[in-house]
C-alpha cells in the first residue's frame, strides 16, 4: 500500500492528465517554487542590464559600486547565475514532486529544500569569485 506522500502525488498526477490541474497549478503546490520563480524574476533585469549602479539591488560590494563596467559585468553573470539556479529547483520539482502536504515525506521535502538551497549559494559564491577576479584584472 502506497504511503500518503505518494497516493497523494499520483492523485495531483492523474489530475495533470486529465487536464483538471494546470502544469503552472502543480508547480505552484511544489515547496519553493514561489521563492525560486521570485529570484529568477529579480535576475531577470540584471541579466538584461536595466539597472544602473545603486545600493538597493544587485550584487553589490565595494568593487561594484566603484566602477560602471565591473557593475553591469557582475550583475549580468550574477543575473544568469540566479537564473540557473531557479531553473534546477524547477527541473528537480518537475521530475520529483513533492508530497502534499509536505510533513508526509520529509526525505522528500529535504531533497527539494537542498535543490532549492544549494544552487542558489552557489550561485552567491560563483557570483562573488567572478566580481574578485574582474576586479584583479584592473
Amino acid at each position: 500500500m502506497p504511503g500518503l506522500g505518494e497516493c497523494q502525488v499520483e492523485m495531483l498526477d492523474n489530475f495533470a492528465e486529465r487536464g483538471a490541474l494546470s502544469p503552472a497549478a502543480y508547480m505552484i503546490h511544489q515547496p519553493f517554487f514561489i521563492p525560486s520563480l521570485l529570484i529568477s524574476l529579480i535576475a531577470l533585469p540584471l541579466v538584461l542590464g536595466f539597472i544602473p549602479r545603486n545600493r538597493w539591488y544587485g550584487i553589490r560590494t565595494a568593487q561594484t559600486l566603484r566602477d560602471e563596467s565591473t557593475w553591469y559585468r557582475s550583475n549580468r553573470f550574477g543575473g544568469w547565475a540566479f537564473l540557473l539556479s531557479g531553473m534546477i529547483y524547477y527541473a528537480v520539482a518537475r521530475m520529483i514532486p513533492a508530497p502534499q502536504p509536505p510533513a508526509s515525506d520529509f526525505a522528500l521535502w529535504g531533497l527539494h529544500l537542498c535543490a532549492f538551497l544549494l544552487p542558489l549559494v552557489a550561485s552567491v559564491v560563483v557570483t562573488l569569485r567572478y566580481v574578485k577576479g574582474l576586479t584583479k584584472h584592473l
